[in-house]
């Protein structure tokens, strides 16, 4: 049986179903993210599991345990927000220790957890500090901490970094993936970013008005689609109908939708069975390292994404020599 199991929950809010009779499982020891729009249901199913919401129906396990009915106190689950939630009268460490206080563990045993915790999350020396002397980052990671520091067989992680400047996302998203990875902890992250679903999960669930559109490891769901609404959501695509495609590549392909990721059509010749076109550049645009181009060809347009280097560069209205590998056509519906 899976670490985590999710059995036909379904919600609603009066008429608004947010959670389909939606099921799932993950696996002991991974981190798992719920993708997906505002109102997808991902945030909802969370609070599901964590016990915040009533649910109308179904069942929920964790390591092979129906807490369904529980409170969620009983159910052994770190969580953190996206806003920090610390005690502003509290330092640090007395942030750390309050869900150690809760549990009536030792006065030793508390100091020793919760200074092994501070230390992990890299707030060593600043034990003593109050949450509005420190960072929003340093914020969050008093709370990553504090609900660490009680072992959870669980951590779930609502939007925890949507709050932060672009730089320090960065760095946490990589310090909480080291972080489970040294304790084994099993962590559900719930954000509608998709660089962070990609860059942090080892598996993702792509929510959409209360379903799960497709789950997987987020190479195959970036290689291998199943719907439009996710081909669409996880990174750029251009999408053809078979007349359009026929336009561009010169071959005709009946399916009812073929799209192509502006980085796999390559400005040189390549090994293997590929499409060669020529077309115009309209438009360009730079987007820190990488060169976005928006290729007339026959009257239907092709964007294409390079590095951003000078020997990619090409000026409007130049005409360019393009190739695809027919492998890396992604076929939808």
């Amino acid at each position: 049986m899976a670490y985590i199991e999710i059995k036909n929950l379904t919600k609603s809010y009066g008429h608004n179903v947010v959670l389909n009779n939606l099921s799932l499982t993950m696996e002991e020891g991974t981190l798992n993210t719920l993708l997906g729009p505002s109102g997808s249901g991902k945030s909802t199913l969370l609070r599901s599991i964590a016990g915040l919401e009533e649910i109308d129906s179904g069942h929920v396990y964790i390591s092979e345990r129906e807490v369904t009915e529980l409170e969620p106190r009983n159910r052994n689950l770190g969580m953190v927000f996206q806003h920090y939630a610390l005690f502003p009268n509290m330092s640090v460490i007395e942030n750390v220790k309050f869900g150690l206080d809760i549990k009536k563990v030792s006065k030793d045993e508390k100091e020793r957890r919760a200074l092994e915790m501070i230390e992990l999350v890299g707030l060593k020396g600043r034990e003593g500090a109050y949450p509005r002397e420190l960072s929003g980052g340093q914020q969050q990671r008093v709370a990553l901490a504090r609900s660490l520091v009680t072992e959870p067989d669980v951590l779930l992680l609502d939007e925890p970094l949507s709050a932060l400047d672009a730089q320090i996302r960065v760095e946490l998203r990589q310090q909480i993936k080291d972080i489970q990875k040294k304790l084994g902890v099993t962590v559900i992250l719930v954000t509608h970013d998709q660089e962070e679903a990609m860059t942090m999960s080892e598996k993702i669930f792509v929510m959409n008005n209360g379903n799960i559109e497709q789950e997987g490891a987020p190479s195959d769901i970036y290689r291998a689609p199943n719907t439009e609404f996710v081909a669409g959501f996880i990174g750029n695509l251009n999408k053809y109908t078979s007349n359009q495609f026929e336009t561009i590549f010169g071959e005709r392909i009946e399916h009812q939708l073929i799209a192509v990721r502006p980085e796999t059509v390559q400005l040189e010749e390549l090994a293997g069975e590929a499409y060669h076109i020529q077309g115009v550049v309209r438009r360009s645009s730079m987007l820190g390292s990488v060169l976005r181009f928006f290729v007339d060809i026959n009257g239907e347009e092709l964007v294409i994404d390079k590095l951003n280097r000078s020997v990619n560069f090409h000026a409007d209205g130049e005409t360019i020599d393009l190739y695809l590998l027919k492998k890396d056509l992604i076929f939808i519906g």
